[in-house]
This record gives C-alpha cells, sequence and structure tokens, in this order.
C-alpha cells in the first residue's frame, strides 16, 4: 500500500509540474519566413545558425518536402538560401534540381568542407522518388558556399 501512495504521489507531482511549465511562454516567435509557393509540401530539412560567405550575417538553408505529390510543384526539388541582414529573413539564393525528375519525402540536408580548401559545402539528398518514372537512383548534390555570393 505504501509503495502505490509513493507512487501516486511521484505521478501527481509530475503531471502538476509538466502543466506548470507548459503554461509558460518561453519562446517568443520573431518572425515567419514564408516558404515558395510551389513548395506546398512544405521543408524537409534546413541547416541554420550559419555564416559559409563570411559576411557577418546568418544563415539559414532549408530544402523543400514532397508531400502533397503534386508534379512540378513539391515533387521538384529545391534549395533555398535565406540570410537575417538585420531587418529580416529574406531569401538571396534558390534553384531547383530539375535534371532530377523527381523527389520524395523527407530529403537530407548537411553541411562539411569535404574537399579541404576552407570553405563548406552543402550537402543535398533528394529521396529517390521513382514512381514518377525517375530513373536516377543514386543522388547527391553538392554546392560550394563561395556561389552563393
Amino acid at each position: 500500500m505504501r509503495k502505490l501512495k509513493v507512487t501516486f504521489l511521484i505521478l501527481v507531482t509530475m503531471f502538476l509540474t509538466s502543466a506548470l511549465f507548459a503554461q509558460t511562454d518561453l519562446f517568443k516567435r520573431s518572425a515567419i519566413i514564408p516558404v515558395d509557393s510551389n513548395d506546398i509540401g512544405g521543408i524537409g530539412g534546413v541547416i541554420t545558425g550559419v555564416d559559409f560567405d563570411g559576411d557577418g550575417f546568418k544563415e539559414i538553408y532549408s530544402v523543400n518536402n514532397d508531400w502533397s505529390d503534386v508534379a512540378g510543384k513539391d515533387w521538384t526539388p529545391r534549395i533555398h538560401k535565406y540570410e537575417n541582414s538585420g531587418s529580416g529573413w529574406v531569401e538571396v539564393w534558390g534553384t531547383e534540381l530539375t535534371f532530377l525528375g523527381a523527389q520524395n519525402t523527407w530529403p537530407a540536408l548537411t553541411y562539411g568542407d569535404w574537399d579541404g580548401d576552407g570553405k563548406m559545402e552543402i550537402i543535398f539528398g533528394p529521396v529517390n522518388n521513382g514512381g514518377a518514372g525517375d530513373s536516377i537512383y543514386t543522388r547527391l548534390v553538392v554546392y560550394e558556399y563561395s556561389v552563393f555570393r
């Protein structure tokens, strides 16, 4: 019986504590970055808090996600670069990978200095979409940051 009471007290304490902290608004929305009108499937991956071009402004890189399966819209893999120069986030670069034909959900996005030249590369891995008649099943697209200037 004592074990049951202790367990009950622990559960009640956990519930009340989590409810208390859930009510606090610790994070305030500071910006909304609208996505491309063709990216109806939303965002599939992001890189944030970086400054690869060295201009002193933070950057966000994002890729779209195929969630709605609409040819010409979210099937087309896209990558975008946003920068905040103090007056809000604006898209400063972007491209479509139309040569791939189509993508599927949750594309990979990361970065690194693969060639060791001191310049960061953005590595984008659109997910295969064989159902769209796409015959290219090996995908890795690499951009070196110097092309974003």
